[in-house]
């Protein structure tokens, strides 16, 4: 019995040899920017930032959510949520609660804001601004597209099941 445990002693410590070093990985060339700009697809690469007033819209519009689920805070939250009865109304409360700048408003003419509610999904439209003959869409999640016109947002992001689907 005794010469069984060196011989399966010696088996596992040759089943049990440590690897070898991992070899590293070859460098990959960053992208060009034209790579990169047909690698985003129809979403924008744009950063969030104060300089567009679509994501400004949409933080603002996912910290009253949060807010509101956090620290049950009623009357804020996305547009369906605060029942909102118009894209005015909805950025008013925005301003009066201190999530949207009041100088980014001018900004911000001519967008329509859906109906968009906590249940819905991050890939629903949430606001589209006209942009010349362009139209700039944002979903919830915060991704952005320029379309050709608005009857291409359902191809980028899923409108709110509600009516009506656009604030007024």
């Amino acid at each position: 019995m005794r010469r069984f445990i060196p011989l399966a002693a010696a088996a596992c410590l040759a089943a049990c040899k440590p690897a070898p070093p991992a070899q590293p990985a070859p460098e990959q060339a960053a992208p060009t920017p034209a790579q990169a700009a047909e690698d985003s697809g129809p979403v924008s690469p744009t950063p969030a930032d104060e300089k567009n007033p679509l994501h400004a819209l949409q933080n603002a519009s996912m910290e009253m959510a949060l807010d509101a689920f956090q620290f049950g805070k009623p009357g804020i939250g996305w547009p369906a949520d605060v029942q909102a009865p118009s894209a005015a109304e909805f950025l008013a409360l925005a301003v009066r609660e201190n999530y949207l700048p009041a100088d980014l408003l001018p900004h911000l003419q001519g967008v329509r804001i859906a109906n968009a509610a906590e249940d819905d999904s991050l890939h629903t439209a949430l606001a589209s601004l006209p942009r010349g003959k362009k139209v700039l869409v944002i979903r919830k999640d915060g991704a952005i597209a320029e379309l050709e016109n608005e009857a291409m947002i359902p191809g980028f992001a899923a409108l709110p099941a509600r009516e009506p689907i656009w604030l007024r």
